[in-house]
């Protein structure tokens, strides 16, 4: 995207410039207005590939929409280019429909679904980077269920925060998603879903050793386990900070989070 540079820095509209700032990018970006009426767009056979481009854009942003909110939980973890890359991500799996017409390609995530694992939503601060040792996992689709192991820490040799942060917590959901398919004339996605299962932990110091701890999230209603949907498993830290004894506020923006399995 072009980037304003120089001493002169403005925000706003410009004959046919638009320019604004985005949190996370430390330049001005600039968009041209204008381009073909949306009633050409919809209509000129010529415009007919850039249709099932914007259609195939609109399906991978709908599935990035359905992760984000499956992981709820963890979503606030996210750095702001985040929904971008999760939205490129669907549009990588969209691809791999090798039946289906641009326009009208799916996103089966039944079949592709181990392309999520490892996603994570924070790019400054990896997951792996604050936990140097894997934090193993299992997902059983026969069961609707996840067992996750976080190993034993100590900060400095596997366990590595950043240093204004005192306390953390960590966060593990699982949920489910649905493919998206073409429709009659638009997208949609295959119901049911919404099933979620959230653990949350108790506040610990980042300066002191972590003893192995495991957990196990659990599918409520396996009958919304059905093939098109896949079974998601994400962690995250979280930073806060103490504003009393007893009350701890978390930290805007702060923490770490990914994608940790699938099923």
């Amino acid at each position: 995207m072009p980037k304003l540079v120089g001493p002169i820095e403005y925000t706003g509209t410009f004959n046919n410039m638009t320019a604004y700032k985005m949190r996370g990018c430390d330049k001005i970006i600039l968009r041209k207005k204008g381009g073909p009426s949306k009633e050409a767009i919809k209509t000129q056979p010529n415009f007919k590939k850039l249709r099932g481009n914007n259609a195939e854009f609109g399906a991978s942003t709908k599935a990035a929409k359905h992760i984000r909110f499956a992981i709820n939980a963890v979503k606030h973890l996210a750095d702001p280019s985040s929904t971008g890359r999760l939205n490129s991500l669907c549009k990588m799996i969209l691809k791999q429909d090798p039946v289906n017409h641009r326009g009208e390609r799916e996103i089966s995530f039944s079949k592709q679904r181990h392309l999520l694992e490892g996603f994570n939503f924070n790019k400054e601060l990896l997951l792996n980077t604050v936990i140097r040792h894997p934090v193993s996992c299992k997902v059983s689709r026969d069961t609707g269920s996840a067992d996750v192991v976080i190993p034993s820490m100590i900060p400095g040799v596997n366990f590595y925060n950043p240093p204004q942060f005192q306390l953390c917590r960590f966060i593990i959901v699982l949920a489910l998603i649905p493919d998206i398919v073409f429709g009659t004339d638009s997208y949609t996605h295959l119901k049911p879903m919404g099933e979620r299962d959230e653990i949350y932990t108790e506040w610990i110091s980042t300066r002191k050793p972590l003893d192995e701890q495991r957990f196990e999230l659990q599918i409520k209603d396996l009958n919304r386990l059905i093939d098109s949907n896949s079974m998601v498993l994400a962690i995250g830290v979280e930073y806060g900070q103490a504003v009393s004894n007893t009350v701890i506020e978390r930290v805007k923006y702060g923490g770490c989070a990914s994608i940790l399995a699938t099923g």
